[in-house]
């Protein structure tokens, strides 16, 4: 009788073990069960150590009270120099300057223009975003129509443009990014990541699409055919209040401004090193300037926009072997 009984209840346990399976292949393969699937795999996404070689100049709380949001152009040609003179091996804005003038109208204008057209001359690869509508088209690369990008007289010093989208899956969180993307005309447009990459390289800013992924200055950056790669999350790069690697814009654009500065009360010092070599993202942190999505790591919908952009540049192959830390491009 127990023999039998133990038998039983064997069989029965088999039995709600094959049907869950079944009901939850059937779920899988019907995308009914995606979204949990997803999100259950979250807390286990892939980090990645953070690099030295990536830094953000955040426009944070401290600089928009002084100066409103968008900042003003002549404010930001004082930052583009700055990092400039400090060496910077590529400078990323995830900006849309497509405005036709900003705050400080015709004369910030100018002086932005002049700020890039000098980081141009000093061999400085300055890139600019490119904003658009983007269509999905399943396994094949996302097309980008009706792209925004800067204005003639920024565009014209740039060394390129970079997409500032990012892709969202059906609960609205990141996890992946597309690398490179088709304009309506058939020309492919790297994002903001991979324009950096290529840039910190010395490669062509120009992106090679194959068959296995990417192409990167000689390295592969593995991709499925629609161009997304999965994102890992650094540490150093998630947001976090006193990280080494994310600087506040008042603090770059105090470095050369007298100490009797109003605006630049409160400000740190910031030292070349901390840019030199380095590719640096420049963009909104805070939070009022609603550029912020939710990704594994933070669901909270308050994690900024050029944080993914820096996490995708810190999850792309950067260095060979043998190449050096210097002050310019690899």
């Amino acid at each position: 009788m127990k023999r039998r009984r133990l038998a039983r209840r064997l069989l029965e346990a088999a039995a709600v073990a094959a049907i869950a399976a079944a009901v939850a292949a059937f779920g899988l393969g019907q995308g009914y069960l995606a979204g949990f699937q997803k999100a259950s795999v979250d807390n286990f996404f892939p980090s990645a150590k953070t690099s030295s070689d990536i830094v953000v100049v955040g426009y944070d709380y401290d600089i928009i009270q002084r100066f409103g949001f968008p900042l003003p152009r002549s404010v930001q040609a004082q930052i583009a120099r700055n990092l400039g003179q400090a060496g910077s091996a590529a400078i990323v804005w995830d900006v849309i300057f497509a405005a036709p003038q900003g705050s400080d109208g015709a004369a910030g204008n100018a002086d932005l223009a002049s700020a890039f057209q000098e980081l141009s001359d000093a061999g400085i690869p300055n890139i600019l975003g490119v904003d658009g509508n983007m269509v999905d088209r399943s396994g094949r690369l996302s097309r980008l129509d009706d792209p925004t990008g800067a204005i003639a007289a920024f565009d014209g010093p740039a060394a390129a443009g970079g997409l500032v989208k990012v892709d969202t899956d059906g609960d609205g969180v990141v996890r992946s990014t597309s690398v490179v993307v088709e304009t309506a005309d058939g020309k492919f447009l790297p994002s903001l990541s991979l324009a950096a990459v290529l840039a910190y390289r010395g490669a062509q800013i120009q992106p090679v699409v194959g068959p296995k992924g990417v192409q990167a200055g000689g390295r592969i950056i593995p991709t499925g055919p629609d161009g997304k790669m999965r994102l890992n999350w650094a540490s150093g790069l998630n947001g976090s209040t006193g990280q080494r690697s994310v600087v506040s814009a008042l603090d770059v654009y105090c470095a050369t401004e007298p100490a009797t500065n109003p605006d630049c009360a409160g400000a740190k010092p910031v030292h070349p090193e901390q840019f030199g070599g380095k590719i640096v993202f420049v963009g909104a942190t805070a939070e009022a300037a609603q550029d912020n999505v939710k990704v594994p790591i933070d669901k909270s919908g308050r994690f900024p926009g050029v944080l993914v952009h820096a996490n995708a540049a810190n999850t792309m192959p950067r260095r060979t072997s043998t190449c050096r830390r210097t002050p310019r491009p690899c």
